[in-house]
């Protein structure tokens, strides 16, 4: 696993000392200001974006929980209203029938009555033989 030949590189750096005119420095300056103010603006913009993309994200959560909360209000309201409409028909019909058969049963009493009373009538009027002819 030794390699055959090595190869070794040397690199050697001499301080250089450079003389720059002013000028040249003032424009590295001026484009190193305009990188820098451009970075921050971009920045500041993203971070912008991000803001108000999470304030309409919270607005538009606060509308859905707000409809969903009306929404289950107004169900609840229907339903209530519902149930005490069907509690109130059902007692309507007890009544109903409580009070049909109560007439039915005056009626019959009336009509056994009534029958009662013609046979008795029509009993002490006719003859003895035609006694057992009579439903009764």
């Amino acid at each position: 696993m030794i390699p055959d030949k090595v190869v070794v590189v040397v690199v050697v750096v001499e301080a250089v000392v450079v003389v720059v005119p002013v000028e040249v420095v003032v424009a590295l300056a001026v484009e190193v200001l305009v990188v820098v103010v451009v970075v921050v603006v971009v920045i500041v913009v993203v971070l912008v974006i991000v803001v108000v993309v999470v304030i309409v994200v919270v607005v538009v959560l606060l509308v859905v929980v707000v409809v969903v909360v009306v929404v289950a209000v107004v169900v609840v309201i229907v339903v209530a209203v519902v149930v005490v409409i069907v509690i109130v028909v059902v007692v309507v019909i007890i009544i109903v029938a409580v009070v049909v058969v109560v007439v039915v049963v005056v009626v019959v009493v009336v009509v056994v009555v009534v029958v009662v009373v013609v046979v008795v009538v029509y009993s002490s009027s006719c003859s003895k033989s035609w006694w057992y002819l009579l439903p009764l």
